[in-house]
């Protein structure tokens, strides 16, 4: 056997006593920071998606494909997707911040999101009188319909009614949609995102199976 067969099986012979380790791919940064229940964290990371803007640099397609996968909304025009802001934990007044807002000219999406926060009393009354050709989205871990406690006006009788409140999910909608854009994602370019998006994605689905 010459010296470079004898290199090789050599080497061969040590890597088989290396301890086995997990694929870098294999590696997920939502496990590690352990942000599945801080709903801040997630909405942040929801809405750069959902931004065209946003710092994954596909411009309105996470967008688009949100508002006719998640929402099926299919009036908005490439133009005015462009044209749309997306913000966190908007401003109504000092007790009042709306988790997610989607906004243009012709549109006011609010988006409520609950992981683990409890209702506030009149919440979704208050969210929805700031809609715009929009139903209010609330957002949930199983697509749960918000209790009359937060649907009913603070110090009234004034109750939203449940047609004017979209409930979608996480753990089907969001999930769902996040499957479908990793799908999308086939550029060399993406593979970042792609990435960064899977492991929202796997997160999710293990952190929503544990409960």
């Amino acid at each position: 056997m010459g010296y470079e067969a004898e290199l090789l099986s050599q080497i061969n012979r040590n890597c088989k006593e290396f301890p086995p380790y997990a694929p870098l791919s294999d590696y997920n940064v939502f496990h590690t920071l352990g942000i599945s229940a801080k709903e801040v964290i997630m909405c942040r990371f929801l809405a750069d998606l959902l931004n065209p803007e946003g710092q994954h640099g596909c411009g309105i397609s996470f967008l688009k494909s949100f508002m006719h996968d998640v929402l099926n909304e299919y009036s908005m025009s490439d133009i005015l997707l462009a044209r749309t802001e997306v913000a966190t934990e908007y401003v109504l007044d000092h007790e009042r911040r709306i988790d997610i807002v989607i906004q243009n000219s012709r549109f006011f999406i609010p988006i409520e999101v609950k992981i683990y926060a409890a209702e506030q009393e009149g919440q979704c009354y208050d969210y929805y009188q700031y809609a715009k050709n929009s139903r209010l989205v609330y957002l949930t871990r199983f697509g749960n319909v918000p209790s009359e406690y937060s649907r009913r006006k603070k110090s009234g009788t004034d109750i939203l009614p449940i047609d004017r409140i979209q409930c979608i999910s996480w753990a089907k909608d969001i999930c769902g949609w996040l499957n479908k854009l990793t799908a999308q994602l086939a550029e060399p370019r993406m593979e970042f995102i792609k990435n960064a998006v899977k492991n929202f994605e796997e997160h999710l689905l293990k952190h929503l199976k544990n409960l």
